[in-house]
């Protein structure tokens, strides 16, 4: 995706998180995702330094994460990220197995209606197909690349590149 944009990346991501703390160790980015190691005592990231995308949920399903609960973690979540990056546009990802997506879409709308226009829901539906995946789940490189030509002119449209 940063090669598209012309620019640096760094992903936070830990394969099996959960956007929610599950009691069965999924861990909860929702409360982790600052840090440079999310299961380690570790600094902070440095966050005057990125853009953010958010892709956030399709774990949780897994480890009984209610509709409620999710959507009260991905508020406290756009809250953190937005306290973070001052400035920066949040692209909240709809999952690429459609889950949670009326609540992430109810927490964009609720950003948004409370006066932080730079946050945006972005649909994915469709994007990948059988092919893109290495399971029912997980972009293969062929994925990855899907979703980077298919995010990249999402974000240069809201950032102006």
């Amino acid at each position: 995706m940063g090669e598209r944009l012309g620019a640096e990346h760094t992903q936070i991501a830990q394969g099996g998180a959960c956007l929610v703390a599950a009691g069965d160790g999924c861990v909860g980015l929702e409360r982790q995702f600052t840090k440079l190691n999310p299961n380690a005592a570790t600094p902070d990231w440095d966050f005057s330094r990125y853009a953010v995308g958010i892709n956030l949920g399709t774990n949780d399903v897994g480890h009984r994460v209610s509709s409620a609960q999710f959507q009260t973690a991905y508020t406290s979540l756009l809250r953190k990220v937005r306290a973070a990056y001052p400035q920066a546009w949040i692209f909240a990802l709809e999952t690429f197995r459609g889950r949670y997506v009326p609540q992430t879409q109810a927490v964009v709308e609720a950003t948004v209606d409370g006066g932080d226009s730079r946050v945006s829901f972005v649909d994915t539906t469709g994007w990948l197909g059988s092919g893109d995946l290495t399971d029912s789940v997980h972009p293969n490189d062929q994925g990855h690349r899907v979703i980077a030509d298919r995010l990249a002119p999402v974000i240069a449209a809201r950032i102006g590149m």
